[in-house]
Order: C-alpha cells, then sequence, then structure tokens
C-alpha cells in the first residue's frame, strides 16, 4: 500500500517476479513424484521469472544467483532426485540470460558491464553498513512486518532440526528436508538485504520509510514463505489454521494501512479532497 501511489517504480513488479519465480522453483526441486518434464518446465519459469527481475534491477542478481546454488546444492544431494538433465536446462537458461543482457548493456550502455546510471551515482560501501543497521530496522519493521514471522520460521526450522537430527524414519527426513528449503529460502532474503546494508543512500537518518524500504521489497516473497511454513505447524482442523491465517493477514493489513497514512503524513500531503 506505501508504494502503490508510485506506479511507475520497479518495486511490486521485480518483488511479484521473485515471489512467483521462488514459488515455481521451490515446487520444481521437492515435486518428487512429477515427471522430470513437469519439473524442468516448472523450473524453467521459476528462472526465466527471476532473470527477468534481474532484468528490471540488475541487484537481484544476488538472488539469482542464491537460485542457482540451491538448484545445485539439491542435485548434489540427490535427497530432491533431480535429473541432470533438468539441471542443465536450467543453468542454461542462467547463461543466456547472462549473455543477454551483457549484450544489451554494450548496445544501450556501452559496455557490458555498465547501467543507465551515471558513474558513482549508486554507491555501496562498507562504512554505510552500521549507520543503516541502526536505521533500517525500523523502517523494515513499519513497512513489512511480515519479517517477524519469517524469523520466527527460520528459527523454529533450525531449531527443530538441531532437536530431531538424529531422529531417523519419516520425521527425521522432514525436519532436514525443511531445514534445506528454509535455509535456500533465507539465503536469497539475507543475500538481497546484506546488499542494501552497503547501500549509502539509505544511511541516511532523515529519510523516511517510503524512500529507503523499496530497495528491501525484492525479498518480501522469502519471507512469504517462511511466513506460511508457520501455518502448516498450526495444531487442530484445518478451519483453525485458516482463522488463525486470516487473523494474521488482518494484522498485516492494518500495519499497512497505518504505514500509508504515515508516508502520506511525512510527506506533508493531504488526504482529503
Amino acid at each position: 500500500m506505501a508504494f502503490a501511489w508510485r506506479d511507475y517504480m520497479p518495486t511490486f513488479t521485480d518483488a511479484s517476479l521473485i515471489a512467483a519465480g521462488s514459488g515455481a522453483l521451490l515446487w520444481a526441486v521437492l515435486a518428487t513424484e512429477a515427471s522430470s518434464r513437469r519439473r524442468t518446465w516448472a523450473g524453467l519459469a521459476g528462472f526465466a521469472a527471476i532473470e527477468i527481475a534481474t532484468f528490471v534491477r540488475y541487484t537481484n542478481i544476488v538472488i539469482l544467483g542464491c537460485a542457482v546454488v540451491a538448484v545445485i546444492v539439491a542435485w548434489r544431494l540427490r535427497a530432491a532426485r533431480l535429473p541432470l538433465r533438468t539441471l542443465c536446462w536450467w543453468l542454461a537458461s542462467v547463461a543466456v540470460f547472462g549473455a543477454g543482457v551483457a549484450i544489451f548493456d554494450d548496445l544501450v550502455y556501452g559496455s557490458p558491464l555498465t547501467t543507465g546510471y551515471q558513474p558513482g551515482e549508486v554507491k555501496f560501501s562498507l562504512g554505510a553498513i552500521e549507520p543503516n543497521l541502526r536505521i533500517m530496522p525500523a523502517h523494515l519493521m513499519q513497512a513489512m512486518p511480515m519479517l517477524v514471522f519469517g524469523l520466527i520460521a527460520l528459527a523454529w526450522i533450525i531449531v527443530r532440526w538441531q532437536v530431531l537430527r538424529r531422529v531417523g524414519g519419516q520425521t527425521g527426513a522432514v525436519a532436514r528436508r525443511d531445514l534445506a528449503v528454509g535455509l535456500a529460502v533465507a539465503a536469497s532474503w539475507f543475500a538481497i538485504w546484506g546488499l542494501y546494508s552497503a547501500y549509502t543512500w539509505t544511511a541516511d537518518p532523515t529519510s523516511v520509510t517510503v524512500q529507503v524500504v523499496r530497495f528491501y521489497v525484492p525479498a518480501i516473497g522469502a519471507i512469504s514463505l517462511l511466513g506460511a511454513w508457520l501455518v502448516t505447524r498450526i495444531p487442530g482442523r484445518a478451519w483453525r489454521a485458516g482463522l488463525t491465517s486470516a487473523a494474521v493477514i488482518t494484522a498485516m493489513f492494518g500495519l499497512g494501512v497505518w504505514a500509508f497514512y504515515a508516508m502520506y503524513a511525512a510527506f506533508g500531503v493531504p488526504l482529503s479532497g
């Protein structure tokens, strides 16, 4: 809601593509009961979505890199029973995308490794990490309170694995699978947030939430996937999980409305008329 008034910004475009791509890729890796062809095509669609998101905003390459590492590790571990042919198709898609971007940049911007920004316009510095760590948590909590549920889910997954790691059978296998998936999803989250923690422009303490948080939004898909895992942990019948989810969604929407009004108040824009 805080970004809806800026329809020309790519914030939700790349975030939506990454969320859709991550979900499709996650299914393709885990759906061992599906045919190899279906998994290949679903994974290709997932990679294509993340690749388009990277073309929208080049810094999303860190999320694409996490996806590449995740599928290679899944193939090496053999637990996902991922065919080598499928992996090769996915990696070929990434290679073709990389070559296409290099050609585009060379034709449009004059060099395969340049972008549309002027030199020095976008700066990353290790010196920006400390002020960003002081400033950004409050902004992120206001704009994306779902991050709390994502962190709870990740902690729960890790602790559960620690408790059950020596347990055999289906219970131990599920705990190990959840750990692998949780770490892979969290990696794309922390990769994009870690990158922008060194962004000098967001280290300004006078900036308002809507100005600085938009760079962190691409991680919302990973955060939501982790938060959704908590729904599977709700005990009892399905209606209880549904009711709990509806209550959380309502609360999140209420916080979104609050953030929306706070944004306008910060800019001094009247909402009437």
